[in-house]
């Protein structure tokens, strides 16, 4: 007689399936990566709990003000033309069902962060704009090809100095 009053199935410990998240994750490891990657050019690193802040990052030296970053994960355009970056966000279905605005993008705002950080994981670098320069452009995506600059970390300088 067993002394265990219940039986072990294998199914009951399988690792289930991917359940379309896949882009979450994405952007998790692109944060992740930046904190680190800012945490080792010796910055101090905060993350702002929740999805519903406009930065996901938030970097400091003191005495100089803390600068909010918003990370995005690149997306590949295809065919050896580089990546692109959703300047704004993009609502879900169900938002859109939900909301008065039927648009499916929400463009950013002047005071949402002050750098926008798109990380190419295929690369392992990231490429950094300021809100300011990408809202002057109008464009809706960021782009981004091989033969323009990255890792440009310099520009967190620019807060630094002001």
């Amino acid at each position: 007689m067993s002394m265990i009053p219940w039986s072990v199935n294998e199914e009951d410990y399988a690792v289930p399936k991917r359940t379309g998240k896949q882009a979450c994750d994405l952007g998790a490891v692109a944060e992740l990566e930046f904190l680190t990657q800012a945490k080792r050019r010796g910055w101090n690193v905060y993350v702002p709990i929740g999805h519903a802040t406009p930065a996901d990052a938030i970097i400091f030296r003191p005495p100089a003000r803390p600068i909010s970053v918003q990370v995005k994960k690149g997306m590949s355009r295809g065919s050896g033309r580089g990546w692109k970056a959703m300047v704004g966000s993009g609502l879900s279905k169900r938002a859109i069902k939900h909301s008065l605005h039927f648009s499916k993008f929400r463009r950013y705002e002047s005071n949402s962060f002050d750098v926008m950080a798109m990380y190419i994981a295929e690369e392992n670098l990231f490429i950094f704009w300021t809100l300011a320069e990408l809202l002057q452009r109008g464009k809706t995506w960021a782009i981004w090809t091989t033969i323009k600059p990255s890792n440009n970390w310099e520009i967190f300088d620019r807060f630094e100095a002001a």
